[in-house]
This record gives structure tokens, C-alpha cells and sequence, in this order.
């Protein structure tokens, strides 16, 4: 009989996993998603699949979608880390010269966009910098986001 429960348990619990995978999958499809592949230290490539909120920065989710789905971050470098912070990437490609690895700009760096937050007077963005959100890498001008993002 304890079997018999804990068979059921279990399946309940799987039918449940899954359902909210499909719930998760549904929702991520409401909004856009950027694709795009990273390549490991150990040569294998990854996908790389981001969400994006176009209710909340629009112009920064149609620089950023363009740019991942035309294939423009395939294959840059992830340029900046910091343990247990963030990682930084989107603007530099590896090339291999006669020294060695270096860091080089990829062809075709696109405009700057306007930064859609709060104190550059957009007020629609209430997405907080926390773990497990993106965002555009700039200068001290609000304006200057291009490629790079963390």
C-alpha cells in the first residue's frame, strides 16, 4: 500500500512539474525572445534564450532583439565578470593574432539608443537590477547603449 502511495505521489508530482514547465514555456512566448549562441571555454556552443518586456522599453527590446536574432552576438565575447555579480558582453569578438587571444570591436557597432529609465525620463520601466535581469551597457551619457549589455 506505501508503495502504491508513493507511486501516485510521484506521478502527481511529475504531472504537476511539467504542467508548470508549459505554463513557463506559454508565458515566455507572450514576449519577444532574443536567441543567441555563446561558445564555452570548452568549445562547445550554447543557446542563449532571453525574455524581453517590450511594455516597459521598447526601444531598447527591438535594439537588443534585432541584434540577436540577425546573429550579431554569435560568437562575442563575454568581456567582463564578476564573481558573484555580473558578466558583461555584446561588444567584442576573440580574435586569435601572431601573440596570442585579443579583443577586438565586431563590424558594424550599431547606433546609440535612448536609455528608457526613470531618471532620463521614462517613466513606463519599473524592472529592478536584480539576478536574472538584463541590461544595456552605457557611458555616463543616458543615451549611448548600443550592443553591450549585462
Amino acid at each position: 500500500m506505501a508503495a502504491t502511495v508513493l507511486l501516485v505521489a510521484t506521478l502527481l508530482f511529475a504531472a504537476t512539474a511539467f504542467g508548470c514547465k508549459e505554463k513557463e514555456n506559454e508565458d515566455m512566448n507572450k514576449n519577444p525572445v532574443a536567441t543567441f549562441v555563446i561558445k564555452a571555454q570548452s568549445g562547445e556552443s550554447l543557446t542563449v534564450r532571453i525574455e524581453l518586456y517590450p511594455d516597459k522599453a521598447p526601444i531598447t527590446v527591438a535594439n537588443f532583439t534585432a541584434l540577436a536574432n540577425s546573429g550579431f552576438y554569435d560568437g562575442l565575447a563575454f568581456h567582463r565578470v564578476v564573481p558573484g555579480g555580473c558578466i558583461q558582453g555584446g561588444g567584442y569578438k576573440i580574435v586569435e593574432t601572431d601573440k596570442g587571444l585579443s579583443l577586438d570591436y565586431p563590424e558594424g557597432e550599431p547606433e546609440p539608443i535612448k536609455g528608457e529609465f526613470a531618471s532620463n525620463g521614462w517613466d513606463l520601466n519599473d524592472i529592478a537590477h536584480e539576478a536574472g535581469v538584463i541590461s544595456m551597457a552605457r557611458t555616463s551619457d543616458p543615451d549611448s547603449a548600443t550592443s553591450q549589455f549585462f
